[in-house]
């Protein structure tokens, strides 16, 4: 059993805290020196909140002051690091907790400044933060000046600037009116000028950085102040926040061993897992975000909240709400396609008041819940993707909360509502009856909230409804002739092998908008009504007439089932079954001596449901040599093995 190895600061942004409290601190030195010496001081970074930028922001901090004792055993205090340790006057203002309204903002820029001032033992007394920047920046440069020629400091004629400008968080007030262009026009105003002034400082700053979470078109970021260089995209300065696995088995050794003794008892992993399986899975959890395509770095706050408490959870979505997530509203179709893999965004990324309409996606990406998985460098786009299970698992709740009965407003939400539990063990049971039911009942709940039409769309919504136990769903698993819809291994060593089909009558393709429930039809078309309490639908395949007590709110109102819609069920099932066996999606499972069973999901007019379970099982016992794709740890191996043909299932 390995011994507890000490504090580990889980919240500090403050590299003195670190080195003070012995506690492990993941050397970003090494990139930080590269990005000093850069001929073009003046940069913007964007990145997610908690992912290190005030760290980063007060490391550069005491380079720039001079304190090398701090970081003698960092890799820019080594001695062959090249790096000259002079010292320059830092001014550093953070916007963190500055007012959305113009004429506060104003007057808290002025009165931080005012502190900044003080500080470095000089006066301004303007009235507007545009001048008082102007001011600070001039009066602390000419003081250095001063300073150094009374000390008889040689200026570096290479760097006649001698103020370093570091600003903290630059978009925050205008996150909780990031997408109402009119309402922020004045904010807008306050910051344009801010930075308009700072770029006629130029010549006397040595070194400039901001950062934020997103880009923000005409803040002079990008129009007026031309000489600031975008690097948060920037392959050499990708890692820049963040870790990487190899810096995190490098820098917390002791506290994986610790935290891999604790999950052990826990049940997160067996007596036998080493090191490298916990770092493993944490990469599962936190790992994926990547800015150039290929450098992928782990979110900081999370990976040390898994190690000081030793479980799994998603501590960086619950440390705060984005308060541009909240605004977004996203549109029915993105909440869905979220999950999907064809997410595109244009390379060039900023939200601008000239724009008529905002890229979500965009938005989600700067947030930190989507992350680039390829670049397109002639169509200048980049694809993205949901990083990891944290941001998997938060947005899978976000979306479930909506399905779960309206009524409940108090009781747990999402995963955790027992319906799920139900539907989950009904399912996995082959129980075709409740199966349906509930099913039916969050088509139903989710189509109140979005206008879900598509195919993917009820693929996704199954996916994450039976999402809920250690055996995870896989979508679109590829084998040799296709791609299976969902793939799922049981409790018991099964596997189901998921497809759906969705039918939806001419009458039917209108579209909806969010949060307009299903329409009931009077005869004919529809034989499901909505409770008028629990917000259900009923399973499909009920033939009796309609019925209601009045003595019990809560029983269901049920619309006889059409023939047309039992042909439409039947004829999707038969699809169904036909497409699993004809593309060889079992093959896989079979091949290995499991127990497979074919599920078809068929959906008629958005709303009607049919389940049906078939084991399926080889035709005969002729050997063949066939080719099959199969995925084992998010890996496609290509792999031959002797197999029968397969038939119907039974």
């Amino acid at each position: 059993m390995t011994g507890n190895p000490g504090k580990l600061l889980t919240n500090s942004a403050v590299l003195k805290h670190f080195i003070s409290e012995k506690s492990p601190f993941v050397d970003k030195t090494g990139i930080i020196g590269e990005l000093l010496c850069e001929p073009n001081g003046s940069f913007l970074l964007c990145r997610p909140r908690r992912f290190g930028k005030t760290l980063l922001l007060d490391t550069i901090d005491n380079i720039f002051s001079g304190r090398k004792a701090l970081f003698k055993s960092l890799a820019i205090g080594n001695s062959d690091s090249g790096y000259d340790w002079k010292t320059f006057p830092v001014l550093r203002i953070d916007l963190t907790g500055t007012s959305s309204a113009p004429e506060n903002l104003d007057k808290i820029l002025v009165g931080k400044m005012k502190i900044i001032a003080d500080a470095h033992k000089v006066s301004i007394n303007q009235t507007t933060s545009s001048l008082a920047i102007l001011t600070l920046i001039k009066e602390v440069s000419e003081r250095h000046i001063a300073v150094s020629k009374k000390n008889k400091v040689k200026i570096d004629r290479d760097y006649p600037a001698n103020v370093v400008l570091l600003i903290d968080e630059y978009d925050f007030p205008l996150q909780d009116k990031i997408l109402d262009f009119q309402r922020s026009r004045h904010v807008r105003a306050v910051l344009r000028d801010f930075f308009a002034e700072i770029k006629s400082c130029e010549a006397r700053i040595r070194f400039c950085l901001i950062t934020g979470i997103t880009k923000f078109d005409q803040l002079s970021l990008s129009s007026g102040m031309n000489s600031v260089e975008d690097i948060t995209y920037d392959p050499r300065y990708s890692a820049i926040c963040g870790f990487t696995s190899d810096e995190i088995d490098l820098a917390f050794g002791n506290y994986l061993d610790f935290a891999l003794d604790r999950m052990k008892t826990r049940g997160y992993f067996g007596e036998k897992a080493k090191r490298r399986d916990l770092i493993a899975k944490i990469g599962e959890w936190y790992d994926g975000y990547t800015w150039d395509g290929q450098t992928k770095v782990l979110n900081p706050y999370s990976v040390t909240k898994c190690l000081k408490f030793h479980r799994f959870s998603d501590y960086w979505v619950r440390s705060g709400s984005s308060m541009m997530i909240d605004q977004l509203g996203l549109k029915p179709e993105n909440y869905f396609r979220i999950f999907s893999d064809d997410i595109t965004v244009e390379s060039d990324i900023s939200i601008s008041e000239s724009k008529s309409i905002y890229n979500d996606n965009a938005i989600l990406l700067q947030s930190g819940y989507l992350t680039i998985s390829g670049i397109d460098e002639d169509l200048e786009r980049y694809s993205l993707k949901i990083p990891n299970n944290e941001i998997y698992t938060s947005i899978s709740r976000s979306l479930l909360a909506k399905t779960t009965d309206r009524s409940d407003k108090d009781e747990i939400q999402g995963l955790g509502n027992p319906k799920y539990r139900s539907f989950y063990d009904a399912f996995c049971s082959r129980n075709q009856e409740d199966s349906e039911m509930l099913f039916s009942s969050f088509i139903s709940d989710a189509s109140y909230y979005y206008n879900i039409t598509q195919e993917y769309m009820f693929t996704m919504l199954l996916s994450l409804c039976l999402d809920i136990g250690k055996n995870k769903p896989m979508k679109e698993v590829p084998v040799r002739k296709g791609r299976s819809d969902i793939v799922m291994p049981t409790s018991n060593g099964e596997w189901m092998v998921i497809e759906l089909k969705v039918d939806r009558p001419q009458e039917s393709t209108k579209q909806r908008s969010a949060g307009e429930p299903l329409k009931t039809a009077q005869s004919g078309d529809h034989e499901f009504a909505p409770s008028t309490v629990r917000g259900a639908v009923a399973a499909p395949g009920v033939t009796t007439a309609p019925s209601l007590d009045s003595d019990d709110s809560r029983v269901l109102s049920v619309g006889e089932l059409t023939e047309s819609a039992v042909k439409s069920l039947k004829n999707g099932v038969e699809k169904a079954f036909k497409q699993i066996v004809a593309r060889g999606y079992a093959v896989p499972y079979l091949a290995r001596g499991q127990d497979v069973y074919a599920v078809a999901v068929a959906i008629h007019d958005s709303s009607h449901v049919m389940i049906r379970f078939k084991r399926v099982v080889w035709k005969d016992k002729t050997k063949e040599t066939i080719k099959f794709l199969w995925f084992r740890n998010r890996r496609a191996r290509t792999m031959e093995r002797p197999c029968a043909n397969t038939g119907m299932p039974r």
